[in-house]
């Protein structure tokens, strides 16, 4: 029977939304968590509201995407107790928040692998392993020890001097390595421990190739080709109408929408043929297409019109790209050539899948003799400890019903980011009918940033789908953002909702994935609308004679990368030497901004190092959260280069690094002049 959602009174601090999330239950709840709609505080009052109701802190499993985030939840978690033990008067429940306090320090509050590591720990036994291991996690040591036992494995493989694995490594190597091999099985490794049965998904990877019919009959056509020639024939459909249309609107533009309606129904019967699963008619049609000169307003032409042609050609070179990328990619052999090639590569896939099988089994040996253990390791171990399969059939072990008769409820955060293995953890972990659901999950699927660590989004999504259709739970959306302006979250849906569709982002951008302004108590003043900084690369290069007589000041590498952040750099001095102001809604005051206001968000970590750098020229004050890895820092690479050249001082770049070190300390003007005296010759010399 369901527990009725206590009434939400008038005053309540908390949306709709925000409040179901923390009190509903009775089966298993997806909360999908726009940006800043207070996710944190929701798990946080729903675990308060649990032990408010009797629970104790360890019989709930709370688990985290970082560390970071377990240690904020508890401390909050913390605040929250001593906040409700002040305010209750009633003794006995006062006591049972006093107690929660001393369960919290060893409360499951964690990220997955270290609630992985404590299952292993304790129920070690069950799969016979050395409780006394050692946790890799030094990503260094870790590839060193890959490579070099990948480096066994391959001079192994060499000397069988087996025809399929010869082929396979010309197949994925040039003429100077074989490190796209290396690079293949490493990648393929890595997807594959990422599910619950690793061996498995490697055998069956061959089937996807192994055809009966003809090509459009396949998985692989269906399943993955197809969709992706659709996307791109429908987007050339689109960019076509539009040309047309253009072209069309102007009478002196007559050649130009000839020669583009021409291009629309090549476009169109191309697009017709797909549908109808005609490739040998799609192939024919595509070979046969042929690109004329292109023929635009003439000089004399009105400004408009010479606009109107610029913005036709624009889309007409779109399309070019579009279909000669078709041609010279899918479209390079013919559907029965294709079926030829994909025969012929079935075997080179099945030996593929071996590779990675024997590298798999031998990497493993490999951290069984030196008794280490590896992340992904934890999240095996934890799977095999937690489900005992018995004559092909999966049941939970003592270990499973341990924790799932301990733990009343189990609560996951960031959902968006898991994958297939972490989810069968969950699974042996919450209880298992969902008529009486114990998992909620919190998670926003616009913000799945992580499918490079082979992060698995379609398990929200297909949550989302069918607990919205009432099917195995409730969904529950937290639409609300309280931490941005008005004029940021209408900027965000302007561009999300013609970008983010089910092809794009997994999810339609919709009503109810657009953000809502939830913070009112912002001031309605002018100069906060969102700002697009562009950096433009292209100079104008001038006539330099080849002799430089004096150079006044150093000349600048001209990067994209260094002068984006030369630009943000910029920005950031401007916000604070002009004191621009922004709300505290702690003090719920206007003040001056400050550095620790700002951040900033980078793609990847590989351009760390160049911020730190750039940021310290400009005298900008920074922390990162993580830097690159530490063969990758300035003085390693110093050091590293001052050995290359001990060893061999003819080495160019090596040479150059430590001469521009502080080691030495020349500049670039000096290092240009060195070279300009001899620009042929060694550098050395």
């Amino acid at each position: 029977m369901e527990k009725v959602i206590p009434f939400k009174p008038e005053n309540s601090v908390y949306t709709d939304g925000q409040w179901q999330a923390i009190y509903d239950e009775g089966t298993n709840i997806l909360v999908s968590a726009s940006a800043g709609s207070g996710k944190t505080t929701v798990l946080v009052q729903r675990v308060i509201e649990k032990v408010r109701n009797g629970m104790n802190l360890d019989e709930l499993l709370v688990v985290t995407y970082t560390e970071a985030a377990a240690k904020e939840m508890k401390e909050r978690i913390r605040q929250t107790l001593q906040k409700a033990i002040q305010e209750e008067k009633e003794g006995e429940l006062k006591r049972h928040f006093v107690r929660q306090l001393s369960l919290l320090p060893t409360a499951a509050i964690s990220t997955l692998h270290a609630f992985c590591l404590q299952v292993i720990r304790r129920y070690y036994y069950l799969i016979e392993i050395d409780p006394q291991f050692r946790l890799l996690t030094d990503e260094t040591e870790t590839i060193l020890l890959k490579e070099d036992v990948w480096e066994e494995v391959r001079e192994r493989l060499y000397a069988e001097q087996q025809s399929l694995f010869y082929q396979l490594t010309e197949n994925f190597s040039n003429d100077r390595s074989d490190d796209g091999l290396t690079r293949l099985v490493f990648s393929l490794y890595d997807f594959a421990r990422s599910n619950p049965d690793p061996l498995s998904w490697l055998n069956t990877l061959k089937d996807q190739y192994q055809l009966t019919g003809t090509l459009k009959d396949s998985t692989l056509y269906q399943k993955i080709l197809r969709p992706q020639l659709h996307e791109k024939l429908r987007q050339a459909q689109k960019n076509a109408e539009e040309m047309v249309f253009l072209a069309q609107s102007e009478p002196d533009l007559s050649k130009a929408a000839e020669l583009t309606q021409k291009e629309s129904d090549y476009v169109t019967q191309l697009l017709h043929c797909l549908e109808a699963d005609q490739l040998e008619a799609a192939y024919e049609e595509i070979t046969a297409i042929s690109f004329d000169r292109f023929s635009g307003a003439k000089r004399s032409a009105p400004d408009d019109v010479k606009e109107t042609s610029q913005k036709v050609k624009v889309l007409r070179d779109r399309n070019k790209k579009i279909l000669t990328d078709l041609r010279s990619d899918f479209f390079a052999h013919s559907p029965k050539k294709w079926l030829e090639l994909m025969q012929k590569a079935t075997p080179l896939v099945e030996e593929m899948a071996i590779v990675t099988a024997i590298f798999d089994q031998e990497f493993r040996k490999r951290k069984t003799e030196k008794n280490v253990v590896d992340f992904n390791d934890l999240e095996h171990f934890t799977l095999n400890i937690l489900a005992t399969n018995l004559d092909g059939q999966w049941q939970a072990s003592e270990a499973a019903s341990h924790y799932r008769e301990k733990f009343k409820e189990v609560l996951v955060d960031e959902y968006q980011d898991i994958n297939q293995l972490q989810e069968s953890i969950l699974y042996w972990l919450r209880a298992p009918d969902s008529a009486t659901g114990n998992f909620f999950m919190v998670g926003d699927v616009k913000q799945s940033i992580y499918s490079f660590r082979l992060a698995d989004p379609t398990l929200f999504i297909e949550k989302y789908t069918r607990f919205s259709q009432g099917k195995e739970g409730r969904r529950i959306i937290l639409a609300e953002n309280f931490r941005s302006r008005k004029n940021v979250l209408d900027f965000t849906n302007l561009i999300f909702s013609q970008l983010m569709d089910e092809r794009v982002g997994q999810l339609t951008y919709d009503q109810d994935a657009q953000l809502v302004n939830g913070y009112k108590n912002f001031p309605d003043k002018e100069g906060y609308d969102p700002e697009l900084l562009i950096y433009e690369t292209g100079k104008e290069q001038s006539d330099q004679t080849e002799e430089i007589v004096e150079m006044d000041e150093q000349f600048v590498i001209d990067d994209r990368t260094e002068g984006e952040l030369r630009m943000v750099g910029k920005k950031i001095q401007e916000l604070i030497n002009s004191k621009q102001t922004i709300y505290d809604k702690k003090n719920k005051s206007e003040r001056p901004v400050n550095y620790q206001d700002i951040v900033l968000l980078t793609p990847t970590k590989k351009n760390n190092l160049v911020i730190l750098d750039i940021f310290k020229e400009l005298q900008i004050p920074l922390y990162l959260s993580d830097t690159q890895s530490y063969f990758q820092a300035t003085e390693i690479r110093i050091m590293v280069a001052l050995l290359h050249i001990i060893d061999n001082p003819y080495q160019d770049i090596p040479l150059v690094s430590v001469l521009r070190s502080p080691i030495v300390g020349l500049g670039e003007n000096e290092l240009a002049l060195i070279r300009l005296q001899d620009k042929e010759g060694s550098y050395f010399d």
